[in-house]
């Protein structure tokens, strides 16, 4: 497993080497990502027009988020087929604390479930094995049928969370992506998504049959944008993701990279090198994930509210 030449370039120019794995690892220098609080935010950062990342001092009301400020806030190491692998857990971006609170509320979520009958089935099998899901998230360079350059996926592991991102390199790479999404797939016995059955999995599917890679049988599949429509429609705006992160999570991101820039940053990236811009994508891949397993708690305590709201009486 080596570097690519021009990624370790670019780390010996921010001033650090490889990592305490010698040339496998992408070097851990000091952390430049802001942690992120699951409730709220921290000042956040803004895009020029040039598209680099300013530092700004502005706090949301309810609070911001801030980019990260270089590729030494990541590890990771870059396989024998060509792929970035950077596996970390989540109390890199946010707090040990908060981190040990989503999983108290993961497990407070799985005892109201087991005493409301109302509960989805889905969100009952999350919270009665939530270390049997996989939370994930793609990046693509477009619509249905297009690349998909970035996979995100997250699991609840023990007492902690752990966070998976898989980059291609280049667009030739992509097939070793599939390849091991394939393996991920087969160990996983609950995906949790947001329109992920709509988008995501067949968009990953399509690339495995693509790249003639077998696909083991796809487990149940939670997709929570389904059941946040049930659940808030007419009470918010909208049902996107980041308008569900500002209403129920109370967090706003300021500077976050948007979604229809993406794929410009990634091919910018294929043609140069440059690996700044393709940090805030990772970035903007990981706060995804995190929201998804906010709203996944979110919908266990509204089942709890709903219930508990008293009827009015009978005239």
């Amino acid at each position: 497993m080596i570097v690519d030449d021009k990624l370790r370039q670019r780390l010996s120019e921010l001033g650090f080497g490889p990592g305490e794995e010698g040339n496998r690892s992408i070097g851990r220098g000091p952390r430049r990502y802001a942690r992120v609080p699951l409730s709220g935010g921290l000042a956040g950062a803004t895009r020029s027009r040039s598209g680099s990342i300013e530092r700004v001092g502005v706090i949301e009301k309810h609070g911001g988020i801030e980019e990260p400020g270089g590729i030494e806030g990541l590890g990771g190491v870059v396989r024998d087929d060509g792929i970035l692998v950077l596996d970390r857990s989540v109390s890199d971006l946010t707090s040990r604390q908060d981190v040990e609170r989503v999983l108290r509320e993961l497990k407070l979520a799985a005892e109201i479930a087991e005493t409301h009958e109302n509960t989805a089935t889905e969100l009952n099998a999350l919270f009665e094995n939530p270390e049997g899901a996989l939370f994930i998230d793609t990046e693509t360079t477009g619509l249905a049928g297009s690349m998909v350059f970035l996979l995100g996926a997250m699991r609840i592991a023990g007492d902690g969370v752990r966070l998976v991102q898989v980059l291609a390199r280049d667009y030739a790479e992509e097939g070793e992506l599939a390849a091991l999404w394939s393996e991920m797939l087969g160990r996983t016995e609950m995906l949790v998504s947001f329109n992920g059955k709509s988008f995501d999995v067949p968009v990953l599917r399509d690339r495995m049959n693509l790249h003639r890679i077998k696909s083991p049988p796809e487990p149940p599949h939670l997709d929570l944008l389904h059941h946040s429509r049930r659940r808030w429609k007419g009470e918010f705006p909208d049902c996107r993701l980041q308008t569900l992160e500002w209403h129920i999570c109370g967090r706003r991101r300021v500077g976050d990279i948007p979604g229809e820039e993406i794929p410009a940053v990634y091919h910018h990236y294929v043609r140069t090198g440059e690996i700044n811009d393709m940090l805030s994508v990772f970035h903007h891949n990981a706060l995804d994930l995190i929201t998804l397993a906010e709203i996944a708690i979110a919908l266990g305590r509204a089942v709890r509210r709903f219930e508990r709201t008293p009827t009015a009486p009978d005239s």
